[in-house]
């Protein structure tokens, strides 16, 4: 029975590798091809996200600068304000006593030092790169006043003395043209191209633009202007002694408006002013001469009414073929419902001979 046992044994195992059965379901390749789109979609929103955040934190960053430098524009200006203010301060005619050209000049290299470091200030200054070109036309600005005021200073002590007089004032006239020069370039040079940054960058409605003027008066570009400004400084407030210049000189009474009421003070019919309120009247006049003036008195005197009230006031410049009004406010007021009689009158200048244009009476009555 062997023969039936060895046939009866296992047949031998295959010893080679067999394929482990499938575990699921297959990806079909359309699924494959979605599943990509989504990621890849995901990844353009994270990108764009990212671009828009830097670009968002980037623009962020420059309006701050375009807002720190008008901030810092603004106080460098309002510095050059005091120092315009401090030199023509110091040209002023002087309420009492004659000022010494030594302080005078002393003073003025002291404004000067204070204009050479401000332009060092802001010529180092940092700001964003799209305003390189207002920039360098706000540094001319400054380097322009600051020449002007050098100028004036080293100028001033002879234009004060008795030699060379009248050559220094001339050029004195002449150093004025520094700081209309400075003005304009920055109204017509810096103020347009700055502007023109901050409405690129949408902030021109958000920050204010300031305005800057150095020079006062374009009548301190006239040397006759200059000369006697500086001669009221030698006599120590007192223009009227003078020489009057070759020439018609002359002025006349033109009008005067009550404030705040705004009536027009006439010579035939008594006007009513009221009482209860602050009254001045505005004085304007004319210089119908050859000459340009400088410190006429305009007065205002009114009687009637209690005890004489009499004011004045002083127009500084007067050029010639102008006409300027002067405001004079009554620190007191006549009794009511009293007739008054208002005497305006604009003072002779020196080589004046025509007067009778010069002074007008007006009935009034102060009313409650």
């Amino acid at each position: 029975m062997s023969f039936l046992d060895e046939e009866l044994e296992d047949p031998p195992r295959r010893t080679g590798s067999r394929r482990p059965p499938p575990r699921g379901p297959g990806v079909d390749p359309q699924t494959l091809w979605v599943r990509r789109g989504i990621a890849i979609g995901l990844g353009v929103v994270v990108v764009v996200v990212l671009v828009f955040g830097i670009k968002s934190c980037v623009s962020a960053r420059k309006k701050q600068a375009f807002r720190n430098y008008n901030r810092d524009l603004t106080s460098w200006l309002q510095t050059s304000d005091q120092q315009r203010n401090q030199l023509f301060d110091l040209l002023k005619t002087p309420t009492s006593g004659t000022p010494s050209p030594v302080d005078l000049t002393n003073n003025a290299n002291g404004v000067k030092v204070q204009a050479e470091q401000l332009v060092d200030q802001v010529d180092g200054a940092g700001h964003p790169g799209e305003l390189d070109g207002a920039h360098r036309y706000l540094v001319d600005v400054l380097q322009f006043r600051r020449d002007g005021i050098a100028r004036i200073a080293n100028d001033l002590r002879t234009a004060l003395g008795d030699t060379g007089r009248q050559q220094a004032t001339t050029q004195m006239a002449a150093d004025m043209q520094d700081f209309l020069v400075s003005d304009v370039i920055y109204s017509q040079r810096f103020t347009p191209q700055y502007q023109e940054q901050l409405k690129k960058q949408g902030l021109l409605d958000e920050e204010k633009v300031p305005t800057s003027a150095f020079l006062p008066n374009i009548q301190w570009l006239v040397p006759n202007v200059v000369a006697n400004r500086l001669n009221a400084i030698r006599g120590g407030g007192s223009s009227t002694s003078t020489t009057a210049a070759p020439g018609l000189h002359g002025t006349s009474l033109d009008s005067v408006v009550v404030k705040p009421g705004g009536q027009t003070l006439s010579t035939t019919q008594a006007v009513d002013i009221p009482y209860n309120s602050a009254v001045s009247f505005d004085v304007k006049a004319t210089n119908g001469g050859d000459n340009d003036e400088s410190n006429v008195k305009v007065q205002v005197t009114v009687t009637g009414g209690g005890k004489p009230i009499k004011v004045e006031q002083n127009i500084p410049s007067f050029p010639k073929g102008t006409s300027q009004t002067a405001n004079l406010t009554l620190v007191q007021k006549p009794t009511p419902g009293v007739p008054v009689k208002i005497t305006v009158q604009v003072l002779k200048v020196p080589g004046e001979t025509k007067l009778d244009n010069n002074k007008a009476v007006y009935p009034a009555v102060f009313t409650r």
